[in-house]
């Protein structure tokens, strides 16, 4: 493949063992999401992983681990002995 253009590099482990970017190739109309690994077989990746490295894409961005939301807690009310009786 031929690499026209990468942009938005992002590594997706705290190792550096992978990148997330969007690459544009001559191919293709449109840009494709890639994963990009150093020992990739295809040589278009091997390409993209050297350049990547090298600063020819701009800066890789930090990987950031996900953020757990906490799942808001529905605690029900505590009735006092008056209200209690009151329901019944």
């Amino acid at each position: 493949f031929e690499i026209e253009s990468v942009r938005d590099c992002k590594w997706q482990d705290a190792e550096h063992t992978m990148f997330d970017c969007w690459v544009k190739y001559a191919q293709f109309d449109e840009e494709h999401p890639s994963t990009i690994i150093e020992n990739d077989k295809h040589e278009h990746i091997q390409t993209i992983w050297k350049n990547g490295l090298d600063g020819k894409y701009g800066e890789i961005k930090e990987y950031e681990p996900p953020q757990q939301e906490e799942a808001p807690i529905d605690v029900p009310k505590t009735l006092t002995l008056e209200e209690l009786l009151k329901t019944l």
